[in-house]
């Protein structure tokens, strides 16, 4: 079953299922919401989420959420894998990923909260309300 996907931008999260995924990720996988924000709102982001411009972590995932002190790639981004198929998309292999190769620091996989499939309609209304607040990107 497709999950309903939403943009709190008040909240600056993902709705899923009407609530934020953020407070999903720290009941079930012990994330600490006040060190994210999501990747959305970085410049050029969505074209990430899109399949337009490459992934921006390793493993071909792209992140959904940066930093929260410096809205950057420091730390471990939360990412997943993005695929669009003909009616659906899919958010799978959801975790801890860099952004560059670092044997130290391997990609934590979360146990519980793996993978999310959207309506492609409902995904690409959300780029679009994410799009009217995106930052200006200049690259």
């Amino acid at each position: 079953m497709a999950t309903p996907t939403h943009i709190d931008f008040d909240g600056r999260d993902y709705l899923l299922n009407g609530k934020p995924l953020l407070a999903h990720l720290s009941k079930h996988e012990s994330v600490q919401p006040t060190d994210y924000v999501p990747a959305f709102l970085g410049a050029g982001s969505l074209k990430h989420y899109i399949l337009e411009r490459e992934p921006d972590l390793i493993e071909g995932a792209t992140a959904l959420y940066l930093c929260g002190f410096c809205g950057g790639y420091d730390g471990l981004p939360i990412g997943a894998k993005i695929e669009i198929q003909e009616s659906h998309v899919l958010w799978k292999n959801l975790g801890f990923y860099m952004d560059f190769e670092d044997e130290t620091c391997p990609t934590i996989f979360f146990s519980k909260v793996r993978s999310y499939i959207f309506e492609r309609s409902n995904y690409m209304n959300f780029i679009a309300d994410a799009k009217i607040h995106e930052t200006p990107y200049y690259g």
